[in-house]
């Protein structure tokens, strides 16, 4: 998720840098809970992702950009 998040950006499909960059951090903080064995810290954050994508649809991220990313969370969450 964090390259298409990238990529986004690069194809300004995501154009704001701070939105990138709150993103990644969100992911970063999945990952690691995960890491630990903090599943349920690791579904809040993915929620708390999918939350900040929602807010900012047609606003700072266009298109199907939106929808690939939620699925994405949302697969994540439903696998931990």
């Amino acid at each position: 998720m964090r390259n298409y998040i990238n990529i986004a950006y690069d194809l300004i499909l995501i154009d704001n840098p701070g939105i990138k960059q709150s993103l990644l951090a969100k992911l970063d903080a999945a990952e690691n809970s995960i890491k630990i064995g903090e599943k349920q810290a690791a579904k809040n954050q993915l929620i708390a992702f999918i939350t900040e994508v929602n807010a900012q649809r047609d606003t700072h991220i266009k298109g199907q950009v939106v929808d690939i990313l939620i699925k994405g969370a949302e697969y994540i969450i439903n696998n931990l």
